[in-house]
């Protein structure tokens, strides 16, 4: 393995920007995890001068402020005036299957935390196969840079490179540095634009929204991030190229799809007409800084309201219309809603349960005879939210992936890869039924309820069910969201809203009585009352008695 040695030379204190700010939050409630480590990683075929990779790299650094940022933990950091950047070599010549090596060795390298301790977190390594196969991977932690701007300094680095092999006289980049974008982001905390976008998120969301997902397990806030379970679902670029014809002869994008569906499945499986979702905006003031690297990003809260008389064209009309309404105020920190809301006094650690991301960037640059090929997002690992999906869509000619990546504490394994079968059968049911109903749309896509029904899993919808009747019907409710669990004169109870209301009892049950182990006095009528109470006080590891 071979290394560029590091250097500094000479640096300043620099304030964090309210985007920056967001992130140290975030990283100061979950110390030493990495789930604010971004990155991906990608192929390089064709020759490749390797001494001017590293030059150009060098020449990256030197005119771009965001890969001088040094932070530290306390939430202060520095401008370093030089840097000297490190391009990690590692040599997989003798490895058998390279390219497969190379992407564990990215992923395992994602894992690794940040210091935060006065050198600018970020990592490029360069793995070596023969003199026709690199692989490449860039890693960032979120406070110094963005998805967005991953691709920007991919563009530029490979801009310079070519530079240099043509002995050409490199071309400034003309956006505005990240510093002028700190000095106007605090700028615009003591505005009146500040005021006006604190107006109209507390209108928005004047109180916390209930959340969409159950946490299988009723405890106290976890000192550490559980570990997410990573589903893929493989979307043909034909089928997604179809979908954005369709939305834009609406008027509307893919994201508006995407965003509905998930609105959809949420209100229908939790019995619900109000869905919050989280949704990042880029923050970057229109074009202004569109080619800048940096950490702009910022997360909306969109609040959609679902009901059964609404067609699928009302649904996507309301999606896009909070959407845009959402993306006027897109400066406005999600902490400050926090704090107004009293989120963490109410024992939750975010205002939302699922995030819905894009990460569509151009990766098709070169580095003289060199292609970069096959690119991907990486994961961390950590699961921040109990549910992120993102759509990746990174070369033209790539397929596209539809990546869920949730918490083990909310989902058993198998239960992210049905769920993303599940969202782009609802994607595709939303294109071509715009008239039809929302009460007519099927959640499960056409085998997996031909398998419940009719099929192999007509008795059991899993050969490695959990061993205990709770979890097995937690595992039921997950597999089947529209399954009938309770009904009695009054009406009906859906599995997952069963779950829900019991799940919740628990919580209580927990807050008052010493479980597991507890005898739980039960003194009710026969009712759906009772049989929650029942769910509920076997969710803790309780017993129940009922008087003579």
């Amino acid at each position: 393995m071979e290394t560029i040695e590091l250097g500094t030379v000479g640096s300043r204190p620099v304030g964090l920007s309210l985007s920056q700010r967001e992130v140290w939050l975030d990283q100061r409630a979950w110390p030493g995890s990495s789930h604010l480590n971004i990155g991906g990683g990608a192929y390089l075929v064709g020759r490749l001068d390797v001494p001017r990779l590293k030059v150009a790299l060098d020449e990256l650094v030197a005119e771009t402020d965001a890969l001088r940022l040094a932070p530290k933990t306390d939430g202060s950091q520095l401008l370093l005036d030089q840097y000297a950047a490190d391009l990690e070599w590692v040599d997989m010549s003798a490895v058998a299957d390279p390219r497969a090596a190379m992407r564990d060795w990215w992923q395992e390298r994602i894992r690794q935390p940040f210091a935060l301790e006065g050198e600018p977190p970020w990592r490029f390594a360069l793995l070596h196969a023969n003199d026709e196969l690199h692989g490449l991977t860039i890693q960032f932690h979120h406070l110094v840079m963005d998805g967005w701007g991953t691709a920007q300094i991919m563009q530029r680095w490979s801009v310079i490179y070519n530079a240099l092999a043509g002995g050409e006289a490199l071309e400034p980049s003309g956006s505005p540095g990240y510093l002028q974008y700190v000095e106007e982001s605090n700028a615009y905390r003591q505005s009146e634009a500040f005021a006006r976008d604190a107006d109209f998120w507390s209108k928005q969301l004047p109180t916390l929204p209930m959340p969409l997902v159950v946490r299988r397990h009723a405890r106290g806030r976890a000192l550490k991030l559980p570990p997410s379970r990573l589903a893929v679902q493989g979307i043909a670029r034909s089928d997604y190229a179809r979908l954005e014809a369709h939305a834009s002869a609406l008027g509307l994008t893919a994201f508006n799809f995407f965003l509905a569906a998930l609105a959809l499945y949420f209100s229908r499986i939790n019995n619900c007409q109000e869905v919050v979702l989280g949704v990042p905006s880029l923050n970057r003031s229109g074009r202004r800084y569109r080619a800048t690297p940096g950490m702009f990003v910022g997360v909306l809260v969109l609040k959609l309201t679902v009901t059964e008389a609404m067609t699928v064209s009302d649904l996507l009309v309301a999606s896009n219309a909070a959407l845009r309404g959402a993306l006027r105020h897109p400066r406005y920190p999600l902490s400050e809603l926090g704090k107004a809301l009293q989120l963490i006094r109410s024992g939750r650690d975010g205002l939302f349960d699922v995030l819905l991301s894009f990460e569509r960037q151009d990766y098709a640059v070169t580095f003289g005879a060199a292609q970069l090929v096959d690119s991907r997002q990486i994961f961390s690992g950590d699961a921040r939210y109990p549910l992120g999906v993102t759509v990746c869509e990174f070369h033209a000619d790539q397929d596209l992936e539809l990546v869920l990546d949730a918490s083990s504490e909310c989902f058993a394994a198998g239960e992210p890869a049905l769920l993303g079968r599940r969202l782009w059968h609802l994607v595709t049911s939303l294109m071509t039924a715009p008239a039809s109903a929302l009460k007519d749309i099927a959640l499960l896509p056409p085998e997996e309820s031909w398998a419940l029904v009719q099929g192999l899993h007509k008795d059991v919808a899993s050969h490695d069910l959990p061993q205990t009747y709770v979890s097995q019907f937690e595992h039921q409710a997950a597999l089947r969201p529209e399954a009938i669990a309770l009904v009695w004169d009054g009406g009906t109870l859906t599995m997952p809203h069963f779950d829900r209301l019991a799940h919740r009892l628990a919580l209580q049950l927990q807050d008052t009585c010493q479980v597991p182990d507890s005898l739980v006095a039960l003194a009710m009528a026969r009712s759906p009352a009772m049989v929650v109470a029942l769910l509920a006080i076997a969710k803790v590891g309780a017993a129940f008695a009922t008087g003579s």
